[in-house]
């Protein structure tokens, strides 16, 4: 509203981009998790423009985080997929090693051996993309 044509421009821009982006992800997910979150995506993004037309929705900050969290989540889901996938098929030849000091069961310890290195992953995968 306060920048004109070059404002609404712009906003025309990123919300069809954000379109794209999970419309993207909808049509080639791997899980119907995937699946579901980015159809929803897709659903808010279009019921807050719909929403859009009689109030200001888009300066609510309330409304606007989660959907800019939303966004982020949906933006990662392949490079998410992707990781686990490596972690599945790293974890099947990987044996963990067991101490019989250590109180946590197996589970626990693959548990969390997936979460340390689908994040030191994630952060790879990042920093690829980025520089």
């Amino acid at each position: 509203m306060e920048l004109g044509l070059i404002g609404s421009i712009g906003f025309l821009w990123l919300v069809w981009t954000a379109f794209r982006v999970g419309k993207h992800n909808f049509l080639n997910a791997k899980s119907e998790f995937s699946n579901g979150l980015s159809l929803g995506y897709i659903a808010g993004l279009v019921g807050l423009l719909v929403h859009g037309i009689g109030s200001t929705t888009f300066i609510i900050i309330r409304i606007m985080e989660l959907f800019w969290l939303m966004t982020a989540i949906v933006l990662l889901l392949p490079t998410i997929e992707e990781v686990e996938q490596e972690i599945e098929e790293e974890i099947q030849y990987e044996e963990l090693p067991t101490s019989p000091l250590a109180r946590r069961s197996k589970a626990r310890m693959i548990e969390q051996h997936r979460i340390v290195r689908s994040r030191d992953l994630i952060r790879s995968h990042l920093d690829k993309e980025w520089h």
